[in-house]
């Protein structure tokens, strides 16, 4: 598992992903709702957490090896 992929927190009909950014925690049920939740984070982070969820986001939208 990559850290895109996030961890798997609940599992069943609808799965929760989480991550840890800039000290908080991200659920979401896809990666688009996790990129929206970091988007609107980066504003207020430190640049060292700034960067750090922006490498997320970029994992977070490259398509995996399974979906192609």
């Amino acid at each position: 598992m990559t850290a895109g992929q996030g961890e798997p927190l609940i599992g069943g009909a609808i799965t929760v992903w989480m991550w840890c950014v800039g000290g908080r925690l991200i659920l979401a049920t896809s990666p688009l709702e996790a990129e929206r939740a970091i988007a609107r984070l980066l504003p207020g982070l430190a640049p060292a957490e700034r960067a750090a969820a922006q490498r997320l986001l970029d994992e977070l939208r490259v398509p995996s090896a399974a979906a192609a």
